[in-house]
């Protein structure tokens, strides 16, 4: 994906002021509620999140392969259901 950060370890360091920008998220992680595959089309996870349209996500797998993950944008959520 064109401008991404790869996974792995990552810092971010500083020794004067940051602020951080955007909206602020009740809960930054949730697991899948359903077994997702390679060629699925939706993903199904916990309602109640802050997701909105056009927001990135990333997929890790539960595997040791760090190259096993990816990064998709959000098309529609519906905060009920999950």
């Amino acid at each position: 994906m064109k401008g991404s950060i790869e996974p792995g370890e990552k810092i971010l360091a500083n020794t004067g002021k940051i602020s951080l920008y955007g909206l602020k998220r009740n809960k930054t992680i949730s697991r899948l509620v359903r077994e997702a595959n390679h060629d699925d089309m939706s993903l199904y996870v916990e309602p109640g999140l802050v997701i909105h349209e056009d927001d990135k996500i990333a997929v890790l797998s539960s595997s040791y392969d760090n190259e096993a993950s990816d990064f998709k944008e959000v098309d529609y959520y519906f905060n009920e259901t999950g």
